[in-house]
């Protein structure tokens, strides 16, 4: 509900004669497509609570791992941070490979970072690419460990410099998927949250700048090519085109839906939507690719998630609890785009239902150790 409240008021404020929407002409409010986009952000909420609900009901068939991997729990902390760094050292190893360590400093300086993204993706292979993705875990524990004041080690900040880093190479959401993580861990976790505003909005000032130099170094050269360098009017005018293009996408689905379906390779002339931005609403994407069968496919997923965060969610204080946030992140994202069967969601998946098993093997394989070396003392003495 916050996303999509978010991406309607970027969609519905003015560009002020400098600001780029990202479109060519707003679709109309009052329209056929505004009442279907409704009826289908209704019906995900109401399918959504219900689901949810009765996942809550249905926790107890997860119990037994309440008292396994707490999340304090520092084996299964390595773990992730260790999948981590080979998933970092293998994407970054790539990078040098094709374009060299001083090349990849001045493609980052010269604002041309889109083109690792291109590379990536040229001869992508699922594999040990796809570890990457794990830096979300790692680095939304790490933000977590640290404002909790669990730890605020050397691992700690690493992991989330590696986030950092991987961020400038692949996909900038995936800092902002850390930090539901690692802020949400520490609001369900907490006895009571004091909300300080100042250090709240030194933390959002920093966000933006953080995601201008993103921008920066991504498409600088196209703003300058359109006579707007500036560093924060450029960063200011990315995020309102990415936040409102999706309301956009939504109502202009509805508006048409039999133009889209017909014809999906015309989606920009139907939707007015610039051609470069394509993640334009989950509406959007499903009736592009699946036409009337969209609306039965996102109702069945977001029953089907909503009712493994209802059973996850009673493990706020387990390992586990990483499941309920990595499909928490699904639904934030319903208003760009459908992510459920993204690969990057299936590996976090993975990585969070088996971290606690990874903490438990650590653990037996240190007291086995610690067994043998005790046994010799006691041969040898």
């Amino acid at each position: 509900m916050l996303t999509v409240l978010i991406s309607f008021l970027a969609w519905a404020m003015p560009d002020f004669g400098v600001l780029q929407k990202g479109y060519d002409k707003p679709q109309n409010l009052f329209s056929l497509g505004m009442l279907m986009a409704a009826a289908w952000y209704g019906m995900i909420i109401f399918l959504s609570w219900v689901g949810f609900q009765t996942g809550r009901a249905s926790g107890s068939i997860i119990k037994s791992f309440n008292r396994e991997a707490r999340l304090d729990d520092f084996a299964a902390y390595c773990f992730l941070s260790a999948v981590s760094l080979v998933g970092f050292l293998y994407v970054f190893n790539f990078m040098i490979s094709i374009f060299g360590l001083k090349q990849l400093v001045l493609i980052v300086a010269s604002g041309e970072a889109n083109r690792f993204h291109k590379a990536l993706y040229s001869d992508y292979s699922i594999g040990l690419f796809s570890l990457r993705y794990v830096v979300i875990l790692s680095g939304g524990l790490a933000v977590y460990r640290i404002i909790s004041r669990i730890s605020r080690s050397l691992l700690d900040f690493f992991n989330i410099g590696m986030l950092l880093m991987v961020a400038v190479i692949s996909s900038r959401m995936s800092v902002v998927f850390a930090f539901v993580i690692g802020i949400g861990l520490w609001a369900i976790n907490v006895e009571k949250i004091r909300i300080k505003i100042f250090r709240w909005f030194l933390f959002l000032a920093a966000l933006f700048i953080l995601f201008a130099a993103y921008n920066y170094s991504r498409n600088i050269g196209y703003y300058m090519a359109t006579g707007d360098s500036n560093f924060f009017s450029a960063g200011t005018s990315e995020i309102i085109k990415y936040l409102g293009a999706p309301f956009q996408g939504s109502i202009a689905a509805g508006n048409e839906f039999e133009q889209i379906t017909l014809f999906p390779e015309n989606i920009s002339r139907f939707t007015g939507i610039n051609r470069s931005l394509t993640t334009n609403s989950a509406l959007l994407q499903l009736v592009r690719r699946h036409g009337y069968w969209s609306f039965l496919i996102m109702f069945f997923t977001v029953s089907i998630g909503s009712f493994l965060m209802g059973m996850f969610f009673r493990q706020r204080s387990n390992y586990l609890i990483l499941i309920y946030f990595v499909l928490l992140y699904c639904f934030a994202e319903i208003w760009r785009v459908y992510i459920f069967n993204a690969g990057i969601i299936i590996t976090l998946l993975v990585f969070s239902l088996t971290a606690p098993f990874a903490s438990m093997l650590i653990k037996w394989i240190i007291n086995q150790v610690k067994m043998l070396n005790s046994q010799k003392n006691l041969g040898i003495e």
